[in-house]
């Protein structure tokens, strides 16, 4: 058995079942104890040689996710945490994202590719709004830029909202809306 103690969370693991399932993650390699190991000598620091306990400033909720992985065989994530979390979790536990099951898998990565379209459209229509076209002729009339002030950033936020709702409402929600 391993303690770990995840934001206060104390726990144990059979070793046993984390060694079997998944033999090179940073679990297993705790558990087997390999001193050559660099990331190991991280985590050295992070142990408690009184109480036996390593200790994890990471999310305990994703972990328990781990946890059920290591015992049944199969990944599931709660769909109320961010992809991108979930992905940073999996990184620093050494777990490839291979291991989600399908049904998490295909959200998680849907919910990154939406998060970078909209992500790189914001970029877009900020610049236009902005009038920062890069030398092409802008879609919208250009807008002064001003330093932001209280009176400006919610006329601002209304009009990329306005643009984003309302098609018809000038030329670049139309295009944007195509």
């Amino acid at each position: 058995m391993i303690r770990l103690n995840l934001r206060g969370i104390r726990l144990e693991v059979d070793s046993t079942t984390v060694t079997q399932r998944c033999p090179g993650s940073r679990l297993s390699r705790l558990i087997q104890d390999e001193p050559d190991n660099i990331k190991e000598q991280e985590d050295d620091k992070n142990r408690n040689q009184a109480e036996k306990e390593f200790y994890f400033n990471r999310n305990p909720v994703i972990f328990h996710n781990i946890l059920d992985f290591y015992q049944s065989g199969q990944l599931h994530v709660p769909s109320s945490i961010c992809a991108s979390q979930i992905l940073a979790e999996l990184s620093f536990w050494e777990i490839d994202p291979e291991q989600l099951a399908f049904c998490c898998y295909k959200r998680v990565f849907e919910e990154l590719n939406e998060t970078s379209s909209s992500q790189k459209l914001l970029e877009k229509w900020s610049k236009i709004l902005r009038g920062d076209t890069g030398g092409r002729a802008a879609s919208v009339s250009p807008v002064t830029h001003r330093e932001p002030t209280v009176e400006t950033k919610p006329s601002r936020r209304m009009r990329l909202w306005h643009l984003m709702e309302t098609p018809r409402s000038s030329r670049a929600a139309m295009v944007r809306a195509i």
